[in-house]
């Protein structure tokens, strides 16, 4: 990816090269150099890429020992980068002397070369790039990379460092080569700065942000804020808002109808728990009949007795015991009755289409059961209700026929819309606040809904500006904690 885009305009690049190389020109060879140093920067997709192409070129054109360049965090240097492949572990003893003659350079502002090659009208500081040098008589050239600048100042701040060591005794660094290398770092150093830039983090930009609107003393941001401030106290004043009174709903079946056993005895079997639609007739679940079958046999044996009984007195026409053997008969009949049907009611069935929303007994089969004793409770399927648990605060606003909606933690993104059908005139505790309980209908209904679904409701109980809702509820406040204290 390029950057060219990016460096206009090109007087910035003339400024900066005017303020920063030397007197010297270089010849057309490191000329060349120059411009193929820029392009392989303006070609690279990052400062990092760019600043390793620039050492591996450089060296290899020259025939250099080694060419380092490293950037400025703060106030020292790091993200050195070697040419040849060589590790950039600040550990070793190579990238120790490189940093040390870089920051030799870097402190005293200016490019140094060792040896230097004239008198210096004011003398500089050379010992790192000596011991750098060791024994041998090359030459090393540190020059610093300055940032780009609109005005003609060699003091336009330094960005980071390059550092060339020339092995080569027989033809050491001219003032040529140092030319040349100025050039480069003039050309180069707003190249690799915009790279920079662009390739920054956010936290970094976010740094860098804060300090410049820190310098200014955040004078935009206070007129922006105070602006702001003013146009939403004049929208919270003047523009009407809806006034909702919200709280805690849940959702029950319109009516809810409680199965209870029909006869003393033990659970056989269950077809249904909680949460399951069931149609009208369908078994739910049994009990158990062995003790009711046998009875039945038993009337059932009696009831034929009884019968030949009767026929042999109305063989004979004795009218006494005909009469006596009938009334037994009547009674075992209805006995027999009474038995069959209890045998029929073991069988709990559902008297309508409902869900099943209480009573799971699959977990006491066998167990026994006294008649009476609560075994499911239904509510008709499709037909719900809403309790909305509202503040005694605010129960006054709210009124029979008003509109609201209700939002379900079971379906978050549908909002199903509610009108108030009746408020509960008692007041109940819930977690230290008295509320009342307010019955609403759903006016539109979801094919997901069950009863036992809870969420929040907010009934729409008129319109009044934000701020001024506020200041109301604070004045209901200060006139109860008054009361409350002074009388």
């Amino acid at each position: 990816m390029s950057v060219l885009p990016l460096l206009s305009p090109v007087g910035l690049f003339a400024a900066s090269v005017d303020a920063q190389v030397s007197t010297a020109a270089p010849d057309s060879g490191a000329m060349a150099l120059v411009l193929g140093v820029q392009a392989e920067l303006l070609s690279a997709a990052s400062r990092a890429a760019a600043a390793q192409r620039w050492v591996d070129l450089l060296a290899k054109s020259g025939e250099h020992e080694r060419v380092a360049l490293a950037f400025l965090n703060g106030p020292r240097l790091d993200k050195i980068y070697l040419s040849g492949g060589v590790s950039n572990d600040p550990g070793t003893n190579l990238v120790r002397s490189l940093l040390t003659a870089m920051h030799e350079a870097l402190d005293q502002r200016t490019d140094l070369l060792t040896p230097p090659l004239e008198f210096e009208a004011v003398p500089r500081i050379r010992a790192a790039q000596q011991q750098l040098l060791g024994p041998s008589s090359g030459s090393v050239a540190c020059v610093l990379l300055r940032a780009a600048s609109v005005s003609a100042s060699a003091d336009a701040p330094a960005i980071g460092v390059l550092c060339v060591l020339h092995g080569n005794s027989k033809v050491p660094l001219s003032d040529a080569d140092m030319a040349a290398f100025q050039h480069m770092a003039a050309f180069g150093g707003p190249v690799l700065q915009l790279l920079d830039e662009r390739d920054y983090q956010i936290k970094q930009r976010l740094v860098r942000w804060w300090q410049r609107e820190r310098a200014l003393g955040f004078k935009r941001w206070r007129v922006a804020g105070a602006a702001s401030a003013l146009t939403v106290l004049a929208g919270l004043t003047l523009w009407p808002a809806n006034l909702n009174v919200s709280g805690h709903a849940r959702v029950e079946g319109s009516v809810q109808r409680m199965l209870s056993a029909p006869v003393a005895g033990f659970l056989k079997q269950v077809h249904v728990r909680p949460g399951d639609v069931v149609k009208e007739g369908q078994l739910l679940l049994e009990m158990a009949d062995q003790e009711l079958l046998v009875e039945r046999e038993r009337w059932s044996s009696q009831l034929a007795q009884s019968d030949s009984t009767l026929a042999e007195a109305n063989a004979k026409s004795d009218r006494s015991q005909l009469v006596i053997g009938l009334a037994k008969s009547n009674e075992m009949q209805a006995q027999l009755d009474l038995v069959q049907s209890q045998l029929d009611r073991s069988q709990v069935r559902a008297p309508f289409d409902a869900v099943v929303v209480h009573g799971d007994l699959s977990q006491r089969l066998g167990a026994p059961l006294e008649q009476g004793a609560e075994l499911m409770t239904l509510a008709p399927a499709g037909q719900y209700r809403v309790i909305v648990e509202v503040d005694e605060a605010d129960i006054a606003k709210v009124s029979a026929g008003q509109e609201g909606s209700l939002a379900l933690s079971a379906l978050p993104w549908d909002s199903l819309p509610v009108r108030v059908a009746r408020i509960t005139p008692m007041a109940t505790t819930l977690e230290g606040r008295n509320v009342f309980e307010v019955e609403a209908e759903l006016t539109q209904l979801n094919a997901s809904l069950r009863p036992g679904l809870a969420g929040h409701a907010r009934i729409h109980v008129g319109q009044r500006p934000v701020l001024i809702g506020w200041l109301v509820r604070a004045a209901d406040r200060a006139r109860m904690a008054w009361w409350s204290w002074f009388g």
